[in-house]
């Protein structure tokens, strides 16, 4: 059995064992103090959708360490070979110490440059798509996430609380 990663989103005084325990622990920006020192990363605007944001980020900045890792060890197997001289032999030609000395600074420049590229991350397309149907049951408009989410489920649909009073001097129409 493949081992799984454990992930808990919590923001009270009881959810601290388990944001502990967990692989990764988030906490919500406007948990208790507890929360927030025991989880791995917090959530600064308390909202649930940054968990999928904060995933997604996490995999593009690891992607993102390969990347530079690869680079990195690619450049240097050829670079430092080159720098000291080894293929003379080979071409006839020595590479001044100035230029060796510059070709390793463009290789630690050109790494910070693409780490800082990451500045335009954007989130997942799914996060920013608005709900399409919107209708009414009795006192509470429902809202079909199927087209947000990317699901194909028949049955995701959350009921946010509004104000009842406003329910009430809605027009029956608008209820249907």
């Amino acid at each position: 059995m493949k081992p799984r990663v454990v992930c808990m989103v919590g923001d009270g005084i009881n959810d601290a064992p388990a944001l502990a325990q967990s692989d990764i622990g988030m906490a919500i920006g406007a948990g208790t103090q507890i929360s927030k020192a025991e989880a791995d990363m917090v959530l600064v605007k308390s909202a649930l959708t940054d968990v999928v944001v904060a995933l997604d980020l996490a995999r593009v900045v690891f992607s993102r360490i390969k990347l530079n890792f690869f680079f990195s060890i690619v450049y240097n197997v050829v670079g430092i070979p080159l720098a000291a001289g080894m293929f003379f032999p080979l071409i006839h030609r020595m590479m001044p110490p100035a230029c060796a000395g510059l070709a390793m600074a463009f290789s630690s420049v050109s790494v910070v440059i693409s780490s800082l590229l990451l500045k335009k991350y954007q989130p997942p397309q799914l996060l920013q798509a608005k709900p399409q149907k919107v209708h009414f049951e009795e006192d509470v408009q429902v809202v079909d996430l199927k087209n947000l989410v990317g699901l194909k489920a028949n049955n995701v649909r959350y009921a946010p609380l509004t104000n009842l009073e406003e329910q009430k001097t809605r027009p029956k129409a608008l209820r249907q």
